[in-house]
């Protein structure tokens, strides 16, 4: 079976039913809840309409819902997604999603059906399971770099919808990946090269990386790895990128001038503690100058 998307509508999502419409099924996949959990997450009861209630309590006018935006599947989309905070027109919101879904369906289709075949025929060694999640989550984090040039045949709105869909496939992986590696590092400590192999331990460090949800567990492996770089148990290219991701976001600065943040519709690095130190700091763990990798974000758009 394919890997399950988290519970990441509010309080969850329903299981999924076989015998609903097939657009339902695929807006509960993609999205993590579906009409019966708006229903309840709204106290729809006495004939009011979900959707207008769902409107209302997020502060948006319900009167943007008057002529329908169809399907409830698609005023849902809009809703899970946070559409309505960068497409403040409900109209052209409806109009995003529904352009941006048949893109989107082609793709997951591909991203699941790969997760298929892996559960049925992947790896079961452990080595195998960190290739496999590490790649997985990187195709749709590619595909999100991507769209940020504005995916081809889609419109700047139907980008944003495009994007915001795929983001919500990316957080409910994040999530089960960090469940399952958390599990993992319990029971059998990191990964580490000697353990798995180089590739596989980048693939750990990969989806420490993205367990932003659980910084606890980041610092953890953090004070892990650094314990083992003196023993290249771990490459210290991936060291500097977690410190900075960890680190980064408690203390405002970063040591290794790994983590970009948007500034103006541009990528531009995070503060950086002692700027006269960074090169010496960034030789040190193997990383190329700073030049480089500015110039590999500067056609980025954010």
């Amino acid at each position: 079976m394919p890997i399950a998307p988290a519970n990441i509508w509010v309080s969850g999502a329903l299981p999924y039913q076989s015998s609903e419409s097939s657009q339902l099924l695929f807006l509960r996949r993609a999205l993590g809840t579906g009409r019966i959990m708006l229903q309840k997450l709204a106290g729809a009861k006495n004939g009011v309409d979900p959707i207008v209630e769902r409107v209302r309590q997020l502060g948006y006018n319900p009167a943007r819902v008057e002529g329908g935006c169809g399907s409830n599947e698609t005023c849902e989309a809009i809703l899970v997604t946070g559409l309505l905070h960068t497409i403040e027109d409900w109209s052209s919101a409806k109009s995003a999603i529904e352009e941006a879904v048949p893109l989107f369906t082609v793709y997951m289709s591909g991203i699941e059906s790969i997760e298929a075949y892996l559960a049925e025929n992947g790896d079961r060694e452990l080595a195998g399971q960190l290739v496999a999640r590490g790649a997985i989550e990187q195709a749709l984090r590619s595909a999100i770099t991507n769209a940020t040039a504005k995916p081809e045949n889609l419109s700047i709105d139907g980008s944003k919808a495009w994007r915001m869909l795929l983001w919500r496939e990316i957080v409910a992986r994040d999530l089960a990946n960090t469940a399952w590696l958390k599990s993992v590092v319990a029971s059998e400590g990191w990964p580490t090269r000697s353990k798995v192999g180089k590739e596989a331990a980048h693939a750990a460090w990969l989806l420490v990386q993205h367990a932003d949800r659980d910084p606890a567990f980041q610092i953890r492996v953090l004070h892990m790895m650094e314990d083992l770089v003196p023993l290249e148990e771990v490459d210290p290219q991936d060291f500097a990128f977690l410190y900075d991701r960890v680190i980064g976001e408690l203390k405002g600065k970063q040591r290794y001038g790994t983590q970009m943040v948007c500034s103006s519709g541009r990528f531009v690095p995070q503060d950086v503690e002692d700027p006269e130190g960074l090169a010496r700091r960034r030789e040190q763990v193997g990383l190329p100058p700073l030049s480089e990798q500015l110039a590999r974000f500067a056609s980025r758009t954010c």
